[in-house]
């Protein structure tokens, strides 16, 4: 994104940030209970257009690593997985990979059980992932200094 912050990708657009819980046996084939922290970046016409996303998040102050996600693979050893997904409002778009030479991480600084409120910061590198995506956003993006505070949403 060559030094741009990713809440100025388009003109006007909003971000959303949140935390929901995810259970055993839905598409991402954990054994236990987890937690998606997803910030989605809408354009100024309130079409979804980038979804950035991290899974296993654990509620625990610690910074933990990042990996790859594999569809349809979950391992409850596995530290947290993370990714980039480019859409056109409900078109999935080009995705982006967790990049494991380098340090990717999410940091949980503070969570309060009673708020439901979490807090952290992460750092993350990501590359283009084609899988016949005709759109090509670029090759490498950095997250760098990444800061989140939400609240985890009971469905």
């Amino acid at each position: 994104m060559k030094g741009k912050n990713w809440k100025d990708s388009y003109k006007n657009a909003y971000q959303l940030t949140h935390v929901i819980k995810g259970q055993p046996g839905s598409a991402i084939p954990c054994q236990s209970d987890f937690l998606y922290l997803t910030s989605r970046l809408y354009n100024n016409e309130g079409l979804l257009k980038q979804e950035l996303t991290f899974i296993k998040v654990p509620l625990v102050r610690g910074r933990y690593k990042v990996v790859p996600l594999k569809l349809g693979f979950c391992l409850d050893s596995d530290p947290v997985y993370g990714y980039l997904q480019y859409m056109d409002d409900d078109v999935l778009g080009a995705s982006y990979d967790v990049f494991e030479k380098e340090e990717n991480y999410i940091e949980i600084e503070e969570y309060n059980p009673d708020t439901k409120e979490l807090k952290g910061r992460f750092e993350m590198t990501v590359v283009f992932d084609n899988h016949g995506s005709t759109e090509y956003p670029g090759d490498t993006l950095r997250f760098t200094d990444g800061k989140f505070h939400t609240k985890i949403i009971d469905k």
